[in-house]
């Protein structure tokens, strides 16, 4: 890096969470936001900041909304003319194409972490946000060795730095973020307007809406700054639901189990554990009492009968101190699992 200062352009939940992360490493930084307030929480939070000469910073992250990030870029590049400038907006190609061929193009690097929360704002920052999440990193000829010196500087955030081509990130995160978004909102206001007692819901509709009291201002700009992308995903999902609506007009299970079934068969697609390929685990569903220690006493005996387990489902009782708690295991392993449950006093459900 050409100078150890930092400074960070943007106080909220990105911002704020990059500058606690740079004061969990000790390297001097300091923040600017339009809004005091912003600054006046993040030192409540524990973040220690110190104002250097412009010239001896050596790298500045842009963390604004999208639609005032092109200019935070441009003001950064003159304003800084040492630092790499890094954008970490979640949109690129309308971004990124205005500094291609700008003269100080080799200290513009886009990137993306890929870790964010529900709330927004300093008051949501946290020094751990980025940690074991991916960071993509939008290099190229051009500016491959400041985009190194970004990825170092994030490495001790705890962060995994992941080379992605700008072309390809905006239509990877028109579908992997930004339909996913689409369908949380939609799926929360639908329920809401059917009527029916939502008391009743699973642990799945609550994961499928959990993102959907996300910023509608941040993701207005989001979406209509990669708006081809988006629509170009969300009108294949239109055509496919309506493909399930006309069969189930038509009554035609044939149809349906099609439907579905060609579905299942792209979910085994989708990558598995620590990137790999997915896997289809067994499965152990236990009734645990809502009370402490209760779930630290499950994961105790997994310890010690040597059980791994690859992931886990809580769903609490509607109105009952329980949940059952579903457990994703080796295949191999369901039948030793289930004996060692049942003979230490855990109420299997099937």
């Amino acid at each position: 890096m050409n100078s150890a200062a930092v400074c960070v352009i943007g106080g909220g939940l990105i911002g704020g969470s990059i500058a606690l992360a740079l004061t969990k490493n000790t390297v001097p930084h300091f923040v600017l936001d339009i809004d005091s307030a912003a600054n006046e929480i993040l030192f409540s939070k524990g973040d220690i900041q110190t104002k250097v000469d412009p010239d001896q910073v050596g790298i500045v992250f842009i963390a604004v909304a999208p639609n005032e990030t092109v200019s935070s870029i441009k003001r950064a590049l003159e304003s800084f003319p040492n630092a790499i400038v890094a954008d970490v907006s979640s949109v690129k190609g309308e971004i990124s194409k205005n500094f291609l061929n700008h003269p100080d193009s080799h200290r513009h690097v886009s990137t993306h972490p890929m870790a964010g929360k529900e709330i927004s704002g300093a008051s949501a920052a946290d020094a751990k946000l980025f940690a074991d999440r991916v960071w993509i990193v939008c290099s190229n000829s051009n500016n491959r060795e400041s985009a190194e010196q970004v990825k170092d500087l994030v490495s001790k955030f705890g962060a995994v730095p992941v080379d992605i081509n700008l072309e390809d990130h905006d239509f990877i995160m028109a579908v992997v973020s930004h339909l996913p978004q689409l369908i949380s909102y939609e799926l929360a206001e639908v329920a809401v307007e059917s009527g029916g007692d939502l008391n009743l819901a699973g642990q799945g509709f609550r994961d499928m809406t959990r993102i959907s009291t996300s910023d509608p201002y941040l993701w207005t700009q989001i979406l209509s700054v990669n708006k081809s992308h988006v629509k170009n995903v969300l009108d294949i999902l239109i055509n496919k639901l309506k493909s399930m609506s006309d069969a189930l007009e038509r009554s035609d299970a044939a149809k349906i189990f099609e439907l579905l079934e060609n579905a299942q068969f792209a979910a085994t697609q989708l990558p598995g554990k620590h990137g790999g390929k997915s896997s289809e685990f067994g499965v152990i569903k236990l009734r645990v009492k809502d009370e402490p220690g209760s779930l630290a006493s499950l994961f105790t005996l997994a310890g010690e009968i040597d059980l791994n387990i690859e992931d886990v489902i809580i769903e609490h009782v509607l109105n009952r101190p329980l949940a059952v708690v579903t457990i994703m295991i080796d295949k191999k392993e369901v039948n030793r699992a289930k004996k060692a449950f049942s003979s230490n006093g855990w109420d299997l459900r099937e």
